[in-house]
């Protein structure tokens, strides 16, 4: 999660959450106890160098649980409230590695959630439905997410000129897989393969693994048969079959923007190390 409660606290408000801000805080204290050891020369070996940690390349994905939780649990919400809030909060993050010293760094933008079971299922989100059977309106904010994450990443490429910014593009490969499901042998693009019953198989209140009543009667929300007919595993998460795309997609370089050869990237960091 990107901005949330978490920024305040230590994630019990949010369901374990914790913010980029938390993470980064997180990160800062790991590198400076590792600077610390490698100065005492304590387990050298195992422990990253200084170096390395300019050189390594950063993947975050972020914002998703933002658009998800309590901001969007409730009526004539506006979305640029959320936007704006999150695109700070990256903002502040990509700054503070860079200024850590991180220098390669990919972000995932967000993928298409309006044709999420979760989403779907919402009472909250009224829209029509696109030929792909997502919700218009709801990947319209992913969509005004992702531009100005794009314009984001451009403005801070020129503030920080030793850095290299870009964006993963995994809505594309998302989106691709709920308007073409028999491409990835897909028969229910929309339907979770863990829950609870129901047209898109999710409920709030009885997420995957979860037990709880409905009507009088005992419900226990199960995993399918086979997964692998499934796009999404819950609510939002891929299942594993399907990672594998998102997987190959990165690792080759196709849906970086700019254009970032990552192979070449971590064999020129392992000659070195």
């Amino acid at each position: 999660t990107a901005e949330d409660s978490t920024v305040q606290g230590n994630g019990s408000d949010s369901a374990g959450l914790f913010s980029l801000m938390v993470q980064v805080d997180q990160f800062r204290e790991f590198k400076t106890e590792v600077e610390g050891a490698l100065q005492n020369k304590d387990s050298i070996q195992s422990l990253p160098s200084m170096q390395q940690f300019s050189e390594a390349t950063y993947f975050i994905e972020t914002g998703h649980n933002d658009y998800l939780r309590v901001p969007f649990e409730k009526l004539n919400l506006d979305p640029s409230v959320t936007i704006t809030a999150t695109m700070s909060a990256i903002e502040t993050t990509i700054k503070d590695l860079y200024y850590l010293g991180a220098r390669n760094i990919i972000l995932m933008n967000l993928t298409p959630l309006g044709c999420t079971p979760s989403i779907l299922s919402n009472q909250y989100i009224k829209s029509e439905w696109d030929e792909c059977g997502c919700k218009v309106s709801y990947n319209n904010i992913v969509n005004m997410h992702n531009k100005q994450l794009e314009v984001l990443l451009e403005t801070l490429q020129a503030q920080l000129p030793l850095s290299k910014l870009i964006v993963f593009d995994a809505n594309s490969i998302m989106l691709d897989g709920y308007c073409n499901p028999s491409k990835y042998g897909i028969k229910y693009p929309h339907r979770a393969c863990c829950g609870a019953g129901g047209k898109y198989n999710f409920m709030r209140s009885i997420e995957c693994g979860r037990s709880g009543y409905v009507n009088g009667k005992l419900v226990v929300a199960k995993r399918c048969k086979d997964p692998s007919l499934h796009l999404i595993w819950d609510s939002i998460h891929p299942v594993e079959s399907f990672c594998r795309h998102i997987a190959d997609g990165f690792l080759s370089g196709r849906y970086f923007k700019p254009e970032f050869n990552l192979t070449d990237s971590c064999k020129s960091r392992n000659s070195m190390s």
